[in-house]
């Protein structure tokens, strides 16, 4: 499902002030999203697959469009990790997480786009379990109060410049 912007040519005159004529064909899952950045969230909920090796294309339009590059910058990506939309756990891996949201698919594509490691972006004291929980160390990081905005603050300064 998209969600276009619409705007209409004329500025609309209320008491009090100016607004422009733009509204949302549906609610946005983030206020103060600008258009583009709507789109690209949209794109991510589209992915239905992550593939395990990052390199691997073709089995997923969604995946392939946001690794690609051209079109989607890290930092519009990056925009995405606090949409906390549900999904589908995209992730080619036997167990799945059931809390999955838009945010957890923008981070991923960040981290396989940059090779870099979810690790490298929570706290020393999140990570006492990774050798034998995995992933699943991000998920139980991620869900607590204020860790997404953290999270997202991050990999925007991560991604800068990149």
């Amino acid at each position: 499902m998209n969600r276009f912007i619409r705007c209409s040519a004329t500025p609309l005159l209320l008491v009090g002030g100016l607004i422009s004529g733009c509204h949302a064909s549906e609610p946005q899952a983030k206020a103060g999203h600008a258009g583009h950045e709507v789109a690209v969230c949209d794109l991510v909920k589209q992915i239905r697959l992550i593939p395990f090796r990052p390199e691997q294309r073709g089995m997923d339009a969604a995946y392939d469009q946001l690794m690609a590059g051209k079109d989607y910058s890290l930092s519009a990506i990056a925009d995405c990790v606090d949409d906390v939309r549900p999904m589908p756990d995209p992730r080619g891996i036997p167990a799945r997480a059931s809390n999955f949201v838009v945010g957890d698919a923008a981070f991923f594509v960040v981290m396989d786009r940059t090779g870099s490691d979810f690790s490298k972006f929570l706290p020393p004291e999140a990570l006492k379990d990774e050798k034998t929980r995995g992933a699943y160390v991000y998920f139980d990081w991620v869900g607590r109060r204020g860790n997404r905005e953290a999270l997202e603050k991050k990999v925007k300064v991560f991604t800068q410049g990149k």
